[in-house]
């Protein structure tokens, strides 16, 4: 049956496992006007259906599994690394991690304060299949540009999942802090331009999907490092602005990409299925070619050229303001 736990002034203690009876979903209602404290697993063998908690409440090292929702009244603190997982997910007050990871599986998420420490936040949808729309971009798991600067105060942001299949889509955003979007086969597809605030932060996509560009990064403001695992496709013409700029797999597609940094590596071919317009390539620092570079016009390097693999050119016509070596 649902149960209410409630104390007027002293701490409720929640320090084994709490879970609801087999073929069941309860749900469970806890209030202290002190402090709740979750030192054991919820849901960890039958989820919960909704859990709410009504103060301020610390979870350790704790999984809480619900099937509906979880619903904070009060601020969150983190003891131990902790997943939270349900259908919907609420926090009222602060979300407090410390040196602490916090992995929120969910398909909506509403908090209503900063989220503050060192440790990592990784935001997926409730189930693998499901997909991420960040700042307007498609998505059942909605991300708004307002709800990511609310971990502005964390070392780095981490969204999707590592056994994720869903798209991800982006609009135009800014990066709060460094973030890391991952999926094991899911589509990334940054739809608008991505910028860094303040402090140029990194961007890191790794998927076994195909991610597309199709907006510039970080035009407006430079980002510290660009780095994509996996197939990368052009649907626009390009540019990335950073610090440094790795691609570990190919690039394709029949629009113009242009990089800005000082260090540049294409660890995969480029134009293998279908021709950039043009070579990425700037006036300052050096460029890695992995293997070969195909593009449909002239191919021009502004900075050094260092092969790291035997590297076929062709195009319309070769040039190289810098020097030109292997490894």
């Amino acid at each position: 049956m649902d149960t209410a736990l409630q104390s007027g002034s002293g701490t409720i203690h929640l320090d084994g496992s709490v879970n609801s009876a087999a073929g069941t979903h309860h749900d469970l209602t806890v209030h202290s006007a002190a402090l709740t404290r979750v030192g054991g697993a919820v849901g960890n063998s039958t989820a919960l259906g909704t859990l709410t908690i009504g103060g301020n409440v610390q979870l350790g090292h704790a999984l809480v599994s619900t099937t509906t929702a979880q619903h904070y009244g009060g601020s969150v603190t983190l003891a131990g690394d902790t997943t939270l997982q349900a259908g919907a997910i609420d926090v009222a007050g602060a979300l407090a991690l410390g040196a602490n990871d916090l992995t929120l599986h969910t398909n909506a998420l509403s908090l209503s304060a900063a989220a503050s420490g060192s440790g990592t936040a990784r935001l997926a949808t409730f189930g693998a299949g499901g997909s991420i729309g960040i700042a307007g971009g498609a998505g059942t798991l909605q991300l708004s540009q307002s709800l990511l600067d609310r971990f502005a105060g964390l070392s780095q942001l981490s969204i999707g999942r590592s056994d994720g299949s869903g798209a991800i889509t982006a609009g135009a955003f800014t990066l709060p802090t460094a973030l890391a979007i991952d999926s094991a086969s899911g589509a990334v597809t940054l739809a608008g331009a991505v910028n860094s605030a303040g402090t140029a932060r990194g961007l890191r996509i790794a998927t076994g999907g195909l991610t597309t560009l199709a907006g510039a990064v970080g035009d407006a403001s430079a980002l510290r490092d660009v780095a994509i695992t996996g197939a990368v496709a052009l649907a626009a013409g390009t540019t990335l602005t950073a610090h440094s700029v790795d691609f570990a797999g190919t690039v394709d597609g029949a629009h113009a990409l242009t990089v800005n940094a000082a260090t540049t590596r294409f660890g995969g071919a480029m134009g293998g299925a279908t021709a950039p317009a043009r070579p990425p390539t700037d006036a300052a620092g050096r460029t890695t070619l992995g293997a070969g570079v195909r593009t449909s016009g002239a191919q021009r390097y502004g900075d050094d050229v260092v092969l790291g693999a035997s590297s076929t050119l062709p195009g319309a016509a070769m040039g190289f303001a810098g020097t030109v070596g292997g490894t």
